[in-house]
This record gives structure tokens, sequence and C-alpha cells, in this order.
């Protein structure tokens, strides 16, 4: 569970706070969670940089202090110091990389959570790690009013394709209107004649570029 907590860490740094930011974990309980282990020791960051260590009611007392120029915490109990460099931190959760080290402190507020245990640690950092919902696109529903004063608008346009797809649609999706038909056709009859027109003009072009080339044979 462990080490699937700290395979989360890089996901997690755009919502950490700062170590900095001592009000988030002074003079509150921390449980440290161990991955096999049933004693749980607590650490109190008191405000005059006193820290108290308590295991099954036994406590000992040490001193805690934030380096800025680190970044970092250095406690010291039991005649031994550890400088901590911050993993992830927030009202709930900290997690604790010691320095040059693999080892991580991970460390639950007991004021602030009901569930000290793993698996409920785990469940609050997957949260942040979420992907977000995708938004459902919009459908749009055009009303036949809609689709009628569209296509009438391409049609006094005399964009006549534009306008003869969206009169289909209507009939396909209305059924019979005589208006919309008679300006179906006559977009088709437009449609029709602008493509008689660009084969009458592509005939006459080759046409003049035949009797060209005979005259210049014969001027030759």
């Amino acid at each position: 569970m462990i080490p699937y907590i700290i395979s989360l860490l890089p996901k997690l740094q755009a919502y950490s706070k700062k170590l900095d930011e001592t009000s988030l974990f002074v003079d509150q309980f921390w449980v440290v969670l161990e991955q096999d282990s049933d004693i749980r020791r607590k650490f109190n960051f008191r405000s005059n940089n006193e820290l108290i260590v308590s295991t099954k009611g036994e406590v000992i007392s040490g001193k805690w202090e934030y380096l800025p120029y680190d970044k970092s915490l250095l406690i010291e109990f039991e005649g031994k110091k550890q400088l901590l460099n911050q993993g992830f931190i927030e009202e709930r959760i900290m997690i604790l990389k010691k320095d040059d080290s693999f080892d991580y402190l991970i460390l639950a507020n007991s004021n602030k959570l009901k569930e000290i245990t793993l698996g409920a640690i785990t469940g609050i950092l997957e949260e942040y790690t979420k992907e977000p919902e995708p938004v459902p696109k919009r459908v749009t529903v055009s009303t036949k009013e809609e689709l009628l004063e569209k296509a009438d608008h391409y049609f006094t346009n005399k964009s006549y394709n534009d306008a003869l797809q969206l009169y289909k649609n209507i009939l396909e999706k209305y059924g019979w209107d005589r208006e919309v038909i008679e300006k179906r056709d006559i977009c088709i009859y437009k449609e029709g004649l602008a493509l008689f027109r660009g084969v009458i003009i592509v005939i006459i072009f080759i046409i003049i570029t035949y009797l060209s080339v005979i005259f210049w044979e014969l001027e030759g």
C-alpha cells in the first residue's frame, strides 16, 4: 500500500501545500502510519518547537524546526536527528521523505480524520488524481422554423446547394410541405442550370482550343 501511495506523489504536487505553512500541522496530533506494525506513534509539533512523540501513552519530548533554506523539517528525539523533505502536505495528510533516502513518513491528522488507515489515506489521495469527468456536449435540436429560416437565408443569398440540403432535411424530418418542396425544386433547377452552364463553358473552351490549333497548323 505504501509504495502505491508514494507512486501518486508526482500527480499530487499541484495540490500540495507548503511546509512553511506551519499552521497546517502545528498543535495537532499526527499518527504515523506504517505497513506492518500495530504500534502507532503520534507526533505533536508544538508551537514552541517542542516535539511530543507518543507511543501507547508513553511520551518522549524532542524538538522540531522548519529550515527555510532547505524547505525541510528537522526533528530530534531519542538522541537522533532526522531531516524530512516535503512530499505532500494538506490539513489531513502529510507525506515526508527522509533526506537522501527512499524512506517516507506518512502521517494522518487524528483531529481531522475519523478513519486512520492506509486504505482511507489512499482513497483521499486518489480523489486528487482522478481525471475530471468530461462535460457532455450539448446537443442542439433545431425546430422546423429555425431550419426554414436558415434554409431561406441560403436561398436568398443564392447558396442553392446549402439551401437544398436543408430543405431535404426538413422534408425528411417533418414530412410534406408544399412551400418547401417548391423551394427544393428551384434549388435543384438552379444547381442543375449552374452545372449545365459549367459544362457548356468547358465544351466551348475545348472547341476554341481545337480550332486555334487547326488555325495555327493551316497558317504554318
